[in-house]
């Protein structure tokens, strides 16, 4: 916005200086009173000056604000891009992660008012996407599905292995202070390689920062493979084998991930149940008032509109 203002009133000036150097150079060939030209060049000088003020009010007055009610909630999605992650049952299919982006777009089209984070995590945890300014009432799902489409991948966060409690402790303390609703939602197999005792602290953080843990398993509980894609062709070239050439099979740690679910007070859900997992969020939305900023309030229609007029009799032909 501060470029779709500045822009204007620095071409405002070049076209104006430009316009006085030609006149100036009329002036030698054809006969017109120097007064008139002088007032005229005069008069420019003053609209551009009125110009300037005005960008200078429209910069200084504040947004209009209008309050709407709102079911809102801070969600923060985590997601296991771990090597496992990539698994298929049958070959060919959507994998793990594919099928948590599908629930994360759902949950963002059923509640399109709600705050959103994104986070991703191996044995490291990266965001895709901080919350928004919340006083800005800013949402941010758009750019999440983006996100989702364009960097949410297997092994997308650098390092290999799976670290569950980390990632955990992590996000228990990216809920901004304001948010009166906390919902943390994991998405993972459950097979992790960090050691339990880790679990302890991070359950911890998420119970003393009041969030509801969801924990969403993706996965097969009698194994699936992981294939690897020729890069060149997309088809499968082969699976992901142990150093004693035997095929990786990976499973859905569904007790493990219940467990966790009830340690920390929260609820565990597989990935099909995708109406009670909208449900759950459902419960936890509270209903408050936001702001939504407009830029075009009743305080800066009248600047707005004199930097419009001066700009056309800046542009306005001498005669």
């Amino acid at each position: 916005m501060l470029y779709a203002i500045i822009l204007p009133a620095i071409l405002t000036l070049v076209v104006l200086l430009l316009g006085i150097r030609k006149r100036f150079l009329l002036l030698k060939y054809i006969w017109d009173p120097k007064s008139a030209i002088k007032r005229e060049h005069i008069l420019r000088v003053v609209y551009f000056s009125i110009l300037c003020a005005c960008v200078a009010l429209l910069l200084i007055i504040p947004n209009s604000k209008n309050l709407s009610t709102v079911r809102t909630s801070h969600i923060l999605f985590l997601v296991d891009t771990s090597k496992s992650m990539g698994a298929e049952r049958p070959l060919g299919n959507k994998n793990r992660i594919d099928r948590s982006e599908e629930i994360i777009k759902n949950i963002c089209a059923a509640y399109p008012d709600a705050h959103t984070a994104l986070y991703a995590f191996t044995r490291i945890t990266r965001s895709h996407a901080y919350f928004p300014e919340s006083g800005d009432n800013i949402k941010n799902c758009g750019y999440i599905k983006k996100t989702l489409d364009n960097v949410l991948r297997v092994e997308s966060v650098a390092q290999e292995g799976s670290n569950i409690a980390g990632a955990l402790s992590i996000a228990a303390i990216a809920f901004p202070k304001e948010a009166r609703s906390r919902v943390l939602i994991l998405f993972t197999d459950g097979e992790y390689t960090e050691g339990e005792e880790k679990f302890v602290q991070a359950l911890s953080e998420i119970k003393r920062g009041r969030i509801q843990l969801v924990i969403v398993g993706v996965g097969e509980e009698n194994g699936a493979f992981i294939p690897i894609y020729n890069p060149e062709t997309g088809d499968i070239a082969d699976l992901e084998r142990t150093l004693g050439n035997k095929k990786v099979t990976t499973y859905l740690r569904t007790e493990t991930l219940r467990t966790l679910a009830n340690e920390a007070g929260g609820k565990y859900f597989d990935e099909n149940e995708r109406d009670k997992i909208l449900a759950e969020i459902d419960a936890n939305l509270t209903t408050q008032k936001e702001a939504n900023a407009n830029f075009y309030s009743v305080w800066k229609l009248a600047p707005l509109s004199i930097f419009i007029l001066a700009t056309f009799l800046i542009l306005k032909p001498i005669t």
